[in-house]
């Protein structure tokens, strides 16, 4: 790694704003994730560095990122990239990319299966809780026994991502299987 690129790299991971985000910058640096979903992309900047970052840790093997964003599906309040331009920026970055509009829910019952074995799962904390909740049935197929789940909280004005353990997320998949049953019944 060149001393410029270093350099970057240590900003991010222990300097870069928001403060939360630079857990994942260095959960990246142990240069075991290929396979990124992040569910809420906001601008796009976030998404961007994890992918750079991811680069210079993959040993040359490339990064895949999916994105699942309601891109202009998006309040006007909220601020967000559109699907074209989202389009246009990731396909710059340099990592196979993956754009699913929609909520967590819709892109997931379409596409977990093309999901699989996903290393790192971020779950913005700007996403709609009912579809989430619903989502979590499709999440369990789409990672093996090394992924890393990681979900945004707000607390007052302060964000941090706190991890999700595999039992955790077998109990929320479960949780929604028994939902889907009362349901149908």
């Amino acid at each position: 790694m060149s001393p410029a690129t270093r350099l970057k790299y240590l900003y991010l991971a222990y300097f870069s704003a928001p403060k939360a985000d630079r857990q994942l910058y260095r959960a990246l640096s142990r240069g075991k994730i290929r396979k990124i979903v992040e569910m809420g992309m906001a601008e796009g900047r976030r998404s961007l560095r994890l992918i750079e970052v991811a680069q210079r840790f993959s040993a040359g093997e490339p990064i895949q990122f999916t994105g699942i964003d309601l891109f202009e599906g998006r309040p006007a309040s909220e601020p967000g990239l559109s699907l074209k331009s989202a389009y246009k920026t990731f396909r710059q970055a340099g990592a196979k990319s993956r754009l699913l509009p929609g909520t967590p829910y819709d892109a997931l019952h379409q596409f977990s299966n093309v999901l699989l074995g996903t290393d790192l799962l971020l779950i913005g904390a700007d996403q709609d809780p009912a579809s989430l909740a619903a989502a979590w049935f499709y999440v369990p197929r789409m990672l093996h026994a090394e992924s890393l789940v990681l979900q945004e909280v707000v607390a007052g004005e302060k964000t941090q991502w706190q991890p999700i353990s595999r039992l955790e997320v077998e109990r929320l998949a479960a949780h929604c299987t028994l939902q889907r049953r009362r349901r149908a019944a």
